[in-house]
């Protein structure tokens, strides 16, 4: 689990930071949850195109083995290493706590 501590001023109502900066976390974990679903559809067309998973041919793709099709196969690793990378932030940050504090 992150934990993020958020210093503010005295004067700063430390409920309103924090919920500010929560809303702005799942504002974004909804966001990449939109554009992950639009890439997993997309990618099982490539699945279902070419007769093989993402995974298996992701690796062939970096292997650097022989593939027809150079452009639709460069878009399918383009939309898979996306997938991977915004997954990953999504993880991050649906496991992340706020918690403030105030500055002295």
């Amino acid at each position: 689990m992150n934990q993020i501590v958020l210093e503010t001023r005295a004067d700063a109502p430390r409920v309103a930071v924090s919920d500010a900066v929560t809303r702005a976390i799942a504002e974004r974990v909804g966001n990449l949850d939109a554009t992950l679903r639009l890439l997993e559809l997309s990618l099982r067309e490539h699945e279902l195109k070419h007769g093989m998973f993402s995974a298996a041919f992701y690796q062939k793709y970096q292997n650097g083995d022989e593939l027809p099709d150079i452009n639709d196969f460069q878009v399918w690793a383009g939309e898979y290493e996306l997938s991977k990378k915004l997954g990953a932030e999504r993880d991050l940050l649906t496991g992340t706590i706020i918690r403030t504090r105030e500055e002295s």
